[in-house]
């Protein structure tokens, strides 16, 4: 007999709103609202760090420079902030400061990608252009200047609608962005030679989440449609496959660290639990009770409890779910 899905091992509670976002770290839980507040969560104690209002307006995104202990918020306010977290903690501070912000536009509801080295020396931030949403800047966060504007299709004859989510990577020494579109489309750009390497229409509806596994070589995209597309990363024509599901309507995808298994944050409020290279389901997960706005598994920073397959979900009825996977 074939082992039942495993129930969340703990529900955080804090938010009065739906949770757009959520990011995992080894120690900390870092989650947004759409009433503009952001919590900080102690992984081990499960208790609460910090609660402020972070923006004025919902948040779409979060995530987290490893080397500085920054985190980086954007708000439907058009707002990009940068929160010092180290400088909080050394100080043991009641509050957080805002290091540096950028205004940004939020019209599209696409959430930024942040690509970052080990070190931090390559901070890199991927943002649909203000009053331009179908074309993408990329903005060097040391230097605080575009590196790469204006990316997007200018032929008329190629329909793509605005940008709804992005991936950035680095591969054979090069800088690659995925972009995923209004229409459906998943196109990869290279970005110093500002082309197209490919563009497949993978779904009839708009894309909302691609993600890339962390030996490159895979990506997976997600829609408002029943496809679950799965390519190469590849600079010529990818090959492909496709999974259909019983269900519609996915907002976002992660790889697990070890690229074995993938997660899916399905509206219809289940997580769906795929092998990566058989690509065959394996478990769904239910607990919440309206639709998944986000999931991040927890990279691997050590083995310690086998907290390295641990998995956090953050959805529209206001609870996060920690989950532990095989």
């Amino acid at each position: 007999m074939s082992r039942l899905p495993p129930d969340p091992i703990y529900i955080f509670r804090g938010h009065n709103s739906i949770i757009n976002t959520v990011k995992i770290l080894n120690d900390i839980i870092i989650s947004g609202d759409i009433n503009g507040q952001v919590i900080i969560w102690d992984l081990k104690t499960k208790k609460q760090i910090l609660k402020w209002k972070a923006h004025a307006d919902a948040i779409l995104s979060i995530d987290y420079i490893y080397k500085k202990d920054i985190i980086i918020s954007q708000g439907r306010d058009n707002l990009l902030l940068l929160w010092d977290y180290g400088l909080f903690k050394r100080e043991r501070d009641t509050t957080i400061k805002v290091s540096s912000s950028l205004a940004i536009d939020s019209l599209s509801f696409c959430k930024f990608n942040l690509f970052q080295n080990e070190d931090a020396t390559q901070l890199l931030l991927s943002i649909p252009k203000i009053n331009k949403n179908e074309f993408i800047d990329i903005i060097d966060l040391n230097s605080k200047t575009k590196i790469y504007e204006d990316i997007g299709v200018n032929d008329i004859d190629i329909k793509t609608g605005m940008c709804m989510c992005m991936n950035l990577l680095r591969k054979d020494e090069k800088l690659f962005l995925l972009a995923g579109y209004e229409y459906g489309n998943v196109i990869m750009w290279d970005l110093e030679n500002k082309s197209i390497c490919w563009n497949k229409k993978f779904h009839s509806e708009p894309v909302f989440a691609i993600d890339v596994s962390n030996s490159l070589k895979y990506g997976v995209s997600v829609s408002a449609d029943n496809i679950i597309s799965h390519f190469e990363i590849s600079q010529k024509e990818p090959k492909y496959k496709e999974i259909k599901s019983k269900s519609c309507g996915f907002a976002d995808i992660k790889f697990r660290y070890d690229d074995k298994i993938f997660a899916i944050a399905g509206w219809d409020s289940k997580i769906r639990i795929y092998h990566a290279k058989k690509l065959i389901p394996l478990a769904i997960l239910s607990y919440h009770r309206d639709g998944v706005q986000e999931i991040d598994f927890l990279k691997k920073e050590n083995d310690d409890c086998g907290k390295v397959n641990e998995l956090i979900s953050c959805s529209k009825d206001g609870c996060l779910g920690l989950w532990k996977i095989y």
